[in-house]
């Protein structure tokens, strides 16, 4: 996570904690984080998220992310679910934090939020009945976000116009596949306007097996690899492009 993105958050949990803390009048503030899994820069991430809150907050609050409020959700919606649920009924947390894809859109389909929750991935917010980006705010009680993609629509279409596919492969990893709630009516009015078609391909077990259902498949649209972001998606990301006739979106 870059340093913009460690300001809005800290950013948007100052805002909702002066009125939080003030109301319990409290001094000490502790957050509770659910991401995603184990990634090459988790450590990183939450050293920075660390330091700019203890920055912004520090010198009226002691902000504290305890260690076993870190709940880690092994690439899994279940335990993801179940991790937020955790957090959410343990009343020496004042606010939670979601990070990445999946602990986001989980977190999303909660129809009230108890306490105040940022979570950092949503992919077309609409689809989860919150508030588009430009209204610079979710439409929803103790609940901000951070968009990661404006809209997979909006992408499929700019892609058609770069390269005109006919059958595009749309590749994300195989649980988050499992709850994107994806817009299937934006889909159709999409593929019948380019008079295109697409097929969703999910990653589970091992990335080299996507080779083999790309058959009939003229252009890929790679979304979010979850476990097998880094240097396994590069290595896809060659694989794809040496094949003849692809194009990828990414």
């Amino acid at each position: 996570m870059n340093k913009k993105l460690l300001i809005i958050i800290t950013t948007v949990l100052f805002s909702l904690s002066v009125q939080q803390i003030q109301a319990q009048n409290k001094k000490m503030v502790s957050i509770g984080i659910v991401y995603d899994g184990p990634a090459e820069n988790t450590d990183a991430l939450f050293e920075g998220l660390n330091s700019e809150l203890q920055a912004l907050l520090g010198s009226k609050y002691n902000v504290q992310i305890p260690a076993d409020k870190i709940l880690n959700g092994s690439w899994s919606t279940q335990d993801a679910a179940a991790n937020y649920q955790l957090l959410n009924n343990d009343r020496s947390v004042d606010f939670i934090i979601g990070i990445g894809l999946l602990s986001s859109s989980v977190i999303a389909q909660e129809k009230t939020f108890h306490k105040p929750v940022i979570v950092l991935g949503i992919i077309n917010p609409e689809i989860y009945n919150i508030a588009s980006f430009s209204q610079k705010s979710s439409g929803i009680n103790n609940f901000s976000y951070i968009l990661f993609n404006q809209s997979i629509e909006r992408d499929l279409d700019i892609f058609f116009r770069i390269y005109p596919y006919k059958n595009i492969g749309i590749l994300f990893f195989d649980e988050l596949l499992k709850i994107l709630p994806f817009s299937e009516n934006g889909f159709k009015t999409i593929m019948e306007k380019n008079q295109t078609r697409y097929q969703s391909i999910s990653i589970k077990q091992d990335i080299d097996d996507v080779l083999d259902n790309l058959e009939n498949i003229d252009a890929v649209y790679l979304g979010h690899l979850g476990k097998f972001e880094g240097a396994q998606k590069v290595h896809l990301i060659d694989a794809v492009q040496a094949s003849m006739g692809f194009h990828l979106f990414q």
